[in-house]
């Protein structure tokens, strides 16, 4: 009884377990057939919303610049949801290049190349970043690895040009040392990947020329240039660079030819169009500015070089825009100005043995006399004269300068009225009132002085009413061109010769009758060349509006 009874205990719990395990295979077997094709689809899911996104994002790319926010956007949701996918770290990469913050590139690029070292777009933007950032050895190392994944594809002539494409434009290097430094650094690094790697890469020389333009070297954009355009003579890029080269040569046409050959290739080509219009703005201000320097309209000229200076920093002509302001600045008797831009030219192009700076060296000796600062000027002159020794502009500022020397010791009306030489009509006439207001005898008299400090008041009056006499009077005001000149007249000859002719034809002078009639109509020449200028000088006091009286007054 007891023994079927445990037999039956033990069929029950046998029955009962095997009940539970098909209790169990069956809602096992529920979960899969309900929840199985949600996981799968879910899969599947995911990575459609991925491709969403990453197309997204591309449409939002190729839409330009107003829509980068939103492709940046789009790329970030495929990385928030897939960390490690390559393709939204090249694509943020890419367009982080593009939006300039080259930092967070870099981020993106680091990480995509932890996860795919051989990643060829990875590596040439790498490549890229670092070059315009001045990475030069890492840039060199990412090249040289680029170069071994290419050949193991059977691919080498292919790397650079995504390099190119990547790389966007050149930074400007003007009044940047360390940048220039890089550039140089850079032609030379990208010439030994070129001859050790990859000698006859279109691309790679044209990353190279870039750098080279931007490092002022022209030989070796020349030199990489000539080899493209030969190779490659429908390459815009090769065009663009060339065109350039020529405008920084100062070629206009001969860049605008190439400009026109390049749009008729691509009329959207944004290189070739930018600089076209930069040409044609800068033909259009050279043209004004001419024709203001010619019309003696420097107010206008330095107003124009400021405008031509705006619109493109770090121009190419530059050099010549601040020879003109130099000028201008000059012929408006501007010391404080004038010096201060003359220098600068003349220490940008320091060891330039160019008209440009020696014309500068002259303008500044000019400058320095008017402000009275005659060791200055002749150092300025020395200059010029070490550049160009027999040039007439040196011998003509020299006798201007020992001119001055000789005629120091008269009185210094500039100086009595507390004025520089550039003063104008109207500045004499202000600094005069001011003074004979507080020197005027009838204000001396309710003033408790001695006589000797009465005295010297009285003699500062007279000095400043002499003072502004001769200031607002043209002749006597440049007394060097009134027919009074001590020691001899007009043109030189001296008082002495005068006296030499007359004793000749005295009687009893041993002196032949030819040489004395000769002498006598020296003699009368000259008392008759004095007496015209002296006819013409009281004619006009605006000299400067008649050439022939400048002549006659020099």
């Amino acid at each position: 009884m007891a023994r079927s009874s445990s037999s039956s205990i033990s069929r029950c719990r046998w029955c009962y377990s095997r009940a539970a395990h098909r209790a169990l295979l069956c809602s096992l077997l529920v979960v899969l057939l309900i929840g199985g094709p949600s996981a799968v689809f879910g899969v599947e899911a995911d990575d459609d919303t991925i491709r969403l996104l990453l197309a997204a994002g591309d449409k939002a790319l190729g839409q330009g610049r107003a829509h980068y926010g939103e492709a940046l956007s789009k790329y970030t949701a495929v990385l928030t949801r897939w960390p490690k996918n390559e393709r939204a770290l090249y694509s943020r990469a890419e367009l982080y290049s593009m939006m300039r913050e080259r930092a967070a590139a870099l981020d993106d690029l680091n990480a995509l190349l932890t996860i795919n070292k051989d990643h060829p777009q990875g590596l040439a933007l790498r490549m890229s970043l670092n070059t315009q950032l001045g990475n030069l050895v890492d840039a060199h190392r990412d090249g040289k690895h680029l170069v071994r994944v290419y050949k193991a594809l059977n691919k080498p002539d292919n790397f650079v040009g995504l390099v190119v494409a990547a790389g966007g434009g050149v930074p400007d290097a003007a009044n940047d040392a360390v940048l220039m430094r890089k550039y140089r650094e850079c032609v030379d690094v990208l010439a030994r990947i070129i001859r050790e790697f990859s000698v006859d890469s279109v691309e790679l020389r044209l990353r190279r020329a870039a750098c080279a333009l931007a490092a002022d070297d022209n030989i070796a954009a020349t030199q990489e240039l000539k080899y493209v355009t030969q190779r490659s003579p429908q390459n815009l890029n090769a065009i663009a660079l060339n065109a350039q080269a020529l405008r920084r040569l100062g070629a206009l046409d001969q860049s605008m030819s190439e400009l026109r050959r390049c749009l008729n290739l691509d009329p959207e080509y944004a290189p070739c169009a930018n600089l076209h219009k930069l040409i044609r703005q800068q033909q259009r201000m050279i043209k004004s500015i001419e024709k203001r320097l010619q019309d003696k309209k420097f107010e206008a000229v330095v107003r124009l070089i400021a405008e031509a200076r705006a619109a493109e920093p770090h121009a190419p002509y530059e050099e010549q825009l601040a020879a003109w302001h130099c000028e201008a600045l000059v012929s408006l008797r501007n010391t404080d100005e004038g010096i201060r831009v003359c220098q600068m030219l003349v220490d940008r192009y320091d060891g330039a043995n160019s008209p440009t700076v020696f014309d500068a060296h002259i303008r500044l000796a000019e400058l320095h006399l008017l402000d009275d600062n005659i060791a200055a000027a002749e150092a300025a002159l020395q200059k010029a004269r070490e550049m160009r020794q027999h040039d007439g502009k040196v011998e003509e500022m020299r006798m201007k300068i020992e001119k001055l020397k000789r005629t120091g010791a008269r009185k210094d009306y500039y100086k009595i009225l507390g004025l520089k030489k550039t003063a104008s009509a109207q500045d004499i006439r202000r600094a005069y009132r001011k003074l004979a207001k507080s020197s005027h005898p009838d204000q001396l008299r309710s003033k408790d002085m001695t006589d000797r400090e009465r005295e010297k008041q009285e003699k500062m009056f007279r000095d400043v009413n002499e003072a502004k006499e001769v200031l607002l009077d043209e002749e006597k005001r440049f007394p060097e061109a009134s027919l009074e000149v001590p020691g001899g007249f007009p043109g030189g000859f001296p008082a002495a010769s005068i006296s030499s002719a007359t004793a000749a034809i005295t009687p009893g002078a041993t002196t032949s009758r030819h040489s004395q009639l000769f002498l006598v109509f020296t003699t009368n020449a000259w008392w008759a060349l004095a007496g015209v200028r002296g006819v013409l000088m009281s004619a006009t006091r605006d000299v400067s509006r008649f050439p022939l009286l400048r002549w006659v007054r020099a």
